[in-house]
């Protein structure tokens, strides 16, 4: 009988959010915070499909890094699911930046905003004001 090896990051991306955020976290990664670390990290939650020319991922512009507020937090290893990550956008277009890059698609009613993951990783203490 052929055994059969499933890559651990495929079985963590079937897992749910709190698993990933776990496993995340306890992965040793020395350029962590660089550019090339987060624009090539391969566990962002991709479920919807953008319009045409949209990236639903990290993007650069400028110099920066821009990140939404869910995926900054998979990169990092919290789970996004513990909070309500639409208001977080909301909190830091309204009182932080509205240097944004938006993020549109095809079946999900909301736009999604990206941040510069410097700012966020700066303001990252508000999350705790929206957990659900």
């Amino acid at each position: 009988m052929k055994k059969v090896v499933i890559p651990v990051k495929r079985l963590m991306m079937q897992a749910d959010a709190a698993k990933r955020a776990e496993y995340v976290r306890n992965l040793i990664r020395p350029l962590k915070d660089t550019k090339g670390d987060i624009l090539s990290f391969d566990m962002y939650f991709d479920k919807y499909t953008t319009l045409p020319g949209i990236i639903n991922r990290p993007e650069e512009k400028d110099g920066k890094i821009y990140i939404s507020i869910y995926h900054f937090m998979e990169y990092n290893g919290i789970n996004p699911e513990l909070y309500y990550t639409l208001n977080i956008g909301l909190y830091f277009y309204e009182n932080i930046t509205k240097d944004v890059i938006s993020c549109f698609y095809t079946n999900y009613p909301h736009k999604i905003d990206k941040y510069d993951y410097e700012i966020i990783k700066r303001n990252q203490h508000i999350f705790k004001n929206f957990l659900k």
